[in-house]
């Protein structure tokens, strides 16, 4: 066992790119703080500090709404919005291929989860830097993208599309808007690897000094070629400092990990610091993995620079196992960018197409085009929403299927042509 976790350690690659840009100075200099280290050894956190008029506006927003209270239909100005829609979001999960694609090389059931536990923490760290929220995808959106190894970022500016052997594809719909679903679906077929995950965000809800979102759903990993599926839950998203101090993205709460049959099971506990409290807890992580219900590893660390695995004390089995085992290092992993198909070959309602005059108007700090197109497109789903509802039609998804997971998930859908990209394994005969 000692030599898998030596193993974890030499297999990542040498580099780690940040993805995502942005258009602030503030948000520039968080981005570069956020790869330093703090005297204690805790992350340096990504914090803006807001000038004046930005403060100014935020104070202005902040009369609109009220203590813990749903926030709806509220126009953001630029600066705190990100150019791209909450189903590319998703695709930060999925970054570190290398990690994920290692998971059914491993023989050992045991190694194996440990494996996927590392892959599921790689997602936070990759994310655009600064304080930005995607916009929420309407009714019926749809969102590619794929990537592919075998092309390089000039191959892509001239034009290239997937061509290699190894291509992973995404794909993405807005299911319903009241409450939010969206359902998304990542695979690749050479592999034998298939993701369904379905996450139903929450209003973003103010609570003083912090606003959060709880990200509910699931996501399910399907490894095909060795019959092995696992599990995952999310925890819940935020932005403090909205009052006092600095503005600082966070995840807290609580997530679960585990395989299928739930005989390994991570369970992990996301931290951040309140307005007094130490920096140390700064995108801290905590948990403890169990066999069989029994504890069998401690976890702990930060989920922007390094996590460890530590075995339990009380744990026979890895009791001659040394202590402080490196399970993931950012700077170790390689992160693989996703490409977007041309826009001549995305349908009319695709992210970029609703959103393309949006996307541009943040790119360009106009504040005035962006809040008048945003409130065009969401006014425009709420009048056709209006519309179906007064005609007795309910929606049907054009690509996902209703497939209950499982008594707890009986809402979760699926993708649809899996059953014609894997016979074998899926039927999309929908359930009523």
């Amino acid at each position: 066992m000692s030599r898998f976790f030596s193993k974890l350690r030499g297999n990542t690659a040498t580099e780690s790119t940040e993805g995502g840009s942005s258009s602030s100075k503030e948000v520039e200099a968080s981005a570069a703080a956020a790869t330093g280290e703090s005297h204690d050894g805790a992350p340096v956190e990504e914090e803006v500090v807001l000038n004046e008029s930005k403060r100014t506006i935020i104070s202005h927003l902040l009369k609109q709404i009220k203590f813990g209270e749903p926030i709806k239909h509220l126009s953001l100005p630029c600066f705190v919005l990100q150019p791209r829609s909450m189903l590319e979001s998703f695709t930060d999960t999925f970054n570190c291929l290398d990690e994920l694609y290692r998971i059914q090389e491993i023989q050992d059931d045991e190694k194996r989860f440990i494996q996927f536990l590392k892959f599921s923490l790689t997602a936070w760290h990759t994310r655009p830097k600064g304080i930005k929220k995607p916009f929420n995808p309407v009714i019926g959106e749809l969102y590619d993208c794929y990537w592919d190894p075998s092309i390089d970022e000039k191959e892509k500016m001239q034009g290239t599309t997937e061509t290699g052997d190894d291509v992973s594809h995404f794909v993405s719909e807005q299911i319903s808007h009241h409450p939010s679903c969206s359902a998304f679906c990542f695979y690749n077929k050479n592999r034998g690897v298939v993701v369904n995950g379905n996450v139903n965000p929450t209003y973003v809800k103010f609570y003083g000094n912090f606003a959060e979102s709880s990200l509910r759903g699931l996501i399910v990993y399907h490894f095909l070629k060795i019959n092995q599926v696992y599990e995952m839950t999310l925890p819940v998203i935020g932005v403090r400092g909205v009052v006092l101090g600095k503005l600082a993205p966070f995840v807290n709460g609580k997530a679960v990990i585990r395989s299928a049959d739930g005989k390994y099971q991570a369970h992990l506990e996301y931290l951040t610091n309140g307005l007094l409290s130490s920096s140390k807890n700064h995108n801290g992580i905590k948990g403890h993995v169990t066999v069989n219900g029994k504890t069998l590893y401690k976890i702990k660390g930060h989920w922007d620079s390094q996590i460890f695995i530590t075995p339990d004390s009380s744990s026979i089995s890895s009791a001659n196992l040394p202590n402080d085992h490196i399970l993931m290092d950012c700077k170790k992993l390689k992160k693989y960018s996703h490409f977007n198909y041309p826009i001549e070959r995305q349908p009319k309602n695709s992210s970029e197409n609703i959103w393309r005059v949006v996307i541009d108007s943040i790119n360009n700090n106009d504040d005035k085009t962006t809040a008048e197109e945003k409130a065009r497109i969401e006014q425009k789903q709420r009048v056709e929403e209006a519309q179906r509802k007064e005609k007795g039609v309910s929606w049907v998804p054009e690509r996902f299927v209703l497939k209950p997971y499982n008594s707890e998930y009986p809402e979760t859908y699926i993708y649809k042509d899996l059953e014609s990209i894997f016979p074998n394994y899926y039927s999309s005969k929908p359930t009523s």
